[in-house]
């Protein structure tokens, strides 16, 4: 892989092909590290999918244009996936994170790309109220509910949720070959 500066003048933010034996990722060195990530889990689709391209897209679209077309918005949604996933999303807006900024912050995304990934998921997260802070606190601990004591809701917090999560068998083997492929690049650029 190579972080490139000359893609911002071509107006890219990456690129992938196979050249001399192996598979060469590049991705514009100007882009936010965020947005960084976001293109190089869109390039690994199109690696994956390269040996398969003709077969897999060869009735979508009218003409050439069209299938490519798809296929970059085949991959936009592979990388959404894999940096958003939606038990990861659900489970921290049920966290109560509900906050877009924070949200995209949780996941390491744009802003942009988590509120699309939220529409396409159609999640919608409230814009918190200005409340009193007691008023909040009870409303989320009060252990009595028309005179019958219940438990209150455990509060399972942000590790545990993040554990839960990362057991995920299915994004564990994406994290897995995706972190055999690149990961020790991704932790070059941190």
């Amino acid at each position: 892989m190579v972080v490139d500066s000359d893609l911002h003048h071509r107006g890219l933010s990456g690129a992938s092909g196979w050249q001399d034996g192996h598979w060469l990722v590049a991705i514009n060195k100007k882009d936010s590290l965020t947005r960084r990530r976001f293109t190089l889990a869109h390039e690994f689709k199109h690696i994956l999918d390269a040996s398969t391209y003709a077969q897999a897209y060869r009735n979508l679209g009218a003409d050439q244009e069209d299938r490519e077309a798809i296929m970059e918005e085949v991959a936009d949604c592979f990388a959404a996936n894999l940096l958003m996933p939606q038990l990861w999303v659900a489970r921290a807006i049920r966290a109560d994170i509900r906050d877009l900024q924070r949200l995209a912050a949780l996941f390491v995304v744009s802003p942009y790309a988590m509120r699309r990934r939220l529409r396409d998921l159609d999640l919608k997260i409230e814009a918190p109220a200005e409340q009193d802070p007691n008023m909040r606190y009870f409303r989320k601990a009060s252990a009595y509910v028309s005179g019958r004591r219940r438990k209150p809701a455990p509060n399972k917090g942000f590790a545990a949720m993040q554990t839960l999560v990362a057991n995920s068998e299915a994004v564990y083997a994406g994290r897995r070959i995706l972190q055999q492929s690149v990961g020790h690049l991704i932790e070059d650029w941190r």
